[in-house]
């Protein structure tokens, strides 16, 4: 009896480390992506009704007369604002890593620390979640923010699918909202 069950073990066996070694070459990942896509085109479409996005284009730089990288305490206008009209998350997808004015970052941590707090992003960390977003998480604490990492994986012809929870230690900006 196990006789005849070891040709069908071996069979299977076999299968499935085809199966694993295909998808660790990369082999199946045109499929998966295909299969992504599909099932995005299969959704319907609908647009988020309590979702707004502050966006900073050509147009805002002659809009405000101003040059990059703009005062902080423009941001904190913008998230003092974004508070009042009852933003349950703020995520800043600028990087405030550097320190500017004293008095300009001062009104952009007291801005968040005044909102609940808020998800601020950065590209760069020493590898173990750790940034230098207002000096470090330990700054952010007390007002309730959260560094996020906003690297983005590449991948083919710019379309992004997928990307990871977190990187190189700190949260993504999509897991941390």
């Amino acid at each position: 009896r196990v006789h005849r069950l070891r040709p069908y073990l071996l069979a299977g066996v076999l299968a499935l480390a085809v199966v694993v070694g295909a998808d660790r070459a990369g082999a199946l990942e045109a499929f998966e992506n295909d299969s992504v896509d599909l099932r995005f085109e299969l959704r319907p479409e609908r647009t988020a009704d309590d979702l707004v996005v502050v966006a900073i284009d050509d147009v805002t730089f002659s809009d405000l007369g101003a040059r990059w990288p703009f005062p902080r305490s423009y941001f904190a206008k913008a998230v003092d604002r974004l508070h009042e009209a009852g933003a349950r998350e703020i995520v800043l997808d600028v990087q405030f890593t550097e320190e500017s004015a004293p008095g300009e970052d001062l009104a952009l941590y007291e801005a968040i620390g005044r909102a609940g707090g808020a998800v601020l992003a950065t590209s760069e960390t020493d590898g173990h979640g750790g940034h230098n977003i207002f000096g470090g998480q330990r700054n952010l604490d007390p007002i309730g923010a959260v560094g996020a990492a906003a690297n983005l994986p590449d991948q083919d012809a710019g379309v992004i699918r997928r990307f990871n929870d977190v990187v190189d230690g700190l949260p993504s900006i999509a897991a941390a909202v």
